[in-house]
This record gives C-alpha cells, sequence and structure tokens, in this order.
C-alpha cells in the first residue's frame, strides 16, 4: 500500500545543510499542504496552532493576575465565624440608598405588628367543626386556651380532626394551652372526646 502523502507547496525548504550534512525538517501541514504550526513570531496566521495558541494566552490576558487575587484574598477574613466589625468584610449598598433612612428598607425588615385581637369562645362539641377559619391577614400565632374535662382534639389546615388525626390536643391533665406557628394563617378545626366547657381562641390582624 502506498504512503499517504501531503503535497509541500513550492519554494518550502524540506531541510538544512548542517556542517556538509544534510538535515530534514519535520512539517506539519494541513490537507491542503498548507503550514498548520505557524511562525514564531509576534503575530502567527490566525488558524495555525502557534495563531491559536496566541489569541488564548490574550484571552487569558484580561483576567485577574497571581497580584490581583491575592490582593482580594487580603480582604477576606482568614476564617469562618462571628467576626468583630474591624475583622469582617465589608458591604457597600447600591448608589443612591441610605439603609438607615431608606422607608422601602425599613418597612421590609421591620416585622409585622398586630394591631388588634380578636377572642371568641367556642363551646365544646363531639362533632368536627371549625375553632378559626384561615385569615391571610393574621399576623403573629393564633392561640387556643382548653382547660375542660374532656380532650380537644385541634387539627392546623385542611382535613377532619378526631383522635388519630390532629396537631394537638389540650385539655385538663394534658396541655392546656396552644400557639400556631407565626406564618400559619391557615384554619384550625377541632373536636372534643365530650361535649364539657369550651374553648377561647384569640385571633391578632393589622
Amino acid at each position: 500500500m502506498a504512503d499517504v502523502t501531503t503535497p509541500i507547496p513550492a519554494g518550502t525548504a524540506a531541510g538544512a545543510l548542517i556542517d556538509g550534512k544534510l538535515f530534514g525538517r519535520n512539517l506539519l501541514n494541513d490537507t491542503a499542504g498548507a503550514d498548520a504550526m505557524g511562525l514564531v513570531a509576534d503575530a502567527p496566521a490566525a488558524n495555525t496552532l502557534l495563531g491559536r495558541l496566541k489569541a488564548i494566552a490574550a484571552g487569558l490576558a484580561g483576567l485577574a493576575t497571581e497580584a490581583t487575587l491575592a490582593a482580594l484574598s487580603a480582604k477576606l477574613p482568614a476564617s469562618l465565624g462571628a467576626k468583630a466589625q474591624s475583622g469582617s468584610l465589608s458591604i457597600v449598598p447600591a448608589t443612591g440608598v441610605d439603609l438607615a433612612t431608606n422607608a422601602g428598607v425599613a418597612t421590609a425588615l421591620a416585622p409585622a405588628k398586630a394591631a388588634s385581637a380578636t377572642a371568641t369562645q367556642v363551646p365544646a362539641s363531639t362533632s368536627a367543626g371549625t375553632l378559626l377559619a384561615a385569615n391571610a391577614n393574621r399576623i403573629g400565632a393564633a392561640s387556643v386556651y382548653y382547660d375542660g374535662a374532656g380532650i380537644l382534639y385541634l387539627l392546623e389546615g385542611a382535613g377532619t380532626p378526631s383522635a388519630t388525626n390532629f396537631t394537638i390536643k389540650l385539655g385538663a391533665g394534658l396541655l392546656t394551652y396552644y400557639e400556631t406557628q407565626a406564618s400559619f394563617t391557615g384554619a384550625i378545626r377541632g373536636v372534643w372526646s365530650t361535649a364539657a366547657g369550651a374553648a377561647n381562641v384569640t385571633e391578632r390582624a393589622a
């Protein structure tokens, strides 16, 4: 089988005469016979190997230098955890925003405050019912107090409360007071083991 050869452009030196001896040159050519290596120069041909390496080097030149990275690292705390103000990393707010006086920021950071509270007494019943309806405007926790002779099975959210399906149970000899999570705005349902006494339910709102 004949060797596969690539034509060499006319005038391309294929060897060098050194001390009277001919040394062949290793050439890297593409399938068209053009130089694929490129000249060792400041501006080698764009599509040659050296030209592409030159382009990569130029792109990397715009990235952070070792000195820049070292300067940035020096500004970071040496370890994790709470730091004194002098050893912490400062944060610069957006231009034109004063965190101390900006009303929007202050409102977002301030906790919601309840301006009113409604107390309701719900008589004990062995039929499941709603002690407190869902309220998207509820602020803080809703509370339920029951110290009667029966057992009150409370259930947060959807479903039917029962002796086997409840969030918590209240009554004499058990816990008598319960508060929901502050973020819970759903309904509170309940059912008693016996119709004895009543539950006091309090809800707070804006």
